[in-house]
């Protein structure tokens, strides 16, 4: 894993999706313990745990102390945050740290694992295995989902970099997806749409 200094705060994670985002946050925090973790505080759903504590403790902590770790979604740091978080995400202030993963493929069928079953995280070891139905709307949006998230994240200066690849040895209680037992099958159809796809996007710029 890529090792840096932080040289000011707070710490925002600008992460492509599916790309170890949590699980580096975690690690992060147990090595910086002074600073408090925030897990995506614009996160709307339930399954939560004590590193996603919700929006208004953010708020709160955030108005008057900036020893903090932040994570965000790429394509989501202006989605229900207050604007002045909006600007700090935006500006020179925080230590920008961004998360992304080289195997587009496998990060396309991990984004639609997580969008057909619902579950964005896993929070233990129980393997859920059942076959994930093969729904082609749903291919087309992961595929391009992961296009404008790499696209978006392009535009952020960051002081540093991580790689999925690189994510080892990890002090994080998040789990890796488990697989579908038709995860080849899916990944067979999501690498055809990813090949057409940049194709469709080469011919265009011709």
């Amino acid at each position: 894993m890529n090792h840096f200094e932080i040289t000011k705060l707070p710490v925002v994670i600008v992460a492509e999706p599916r790309s170890g985002s949590d699980a580096f946050a975690e690690h992060l925090a147990s090595l910086n313990p002074d600073l408090k973790l925030f897990i995506e505080p614009n996160f709307t759903g339930t399954y939560r745990d004590a590193a996603m504590p919700a929006l208004n403790e953010f708020v709160e902590y955030s108005n008057n102390n900036d020893k903090f770790i932040m994570k965000v979604i790429c394509y989501n740091t202006r989605y229900g945050l207050p604007i002045a978080t909006q600007n700090l995400i935006h500006s020179d202030k925080p230590f920008i740290i961004t998360t992304h993963r080289r195997n587009q493929l496998e990060q396309t069928v991990s984004w639609y694992i997580a969008r057909m079953r619902n579950t964005w995280r896993y929070f233990d070891s129980n393997s859920v295995t059942d076959a994930i139905e093969l729904d082609d709307d749903i291919l087309n949006l992961a595929v391009k989902a992961i296009a404008e998230a790499k696209d978006n994240i392009s535009k952020f200066k960051s002081d540093a970099s991580v790689y999925y690849e690189d994510l080892i040895n990890l002090n994080s209680s998040r789990h890796i997806t488990p697989k579908p037992s038709n995860y080849y099958a899916i990944t067979n159809l999501l690498q055809h749409k990813l090949e057409n796809f940049y194709a469709r996007v080469k011919a265009e710029k011709q």
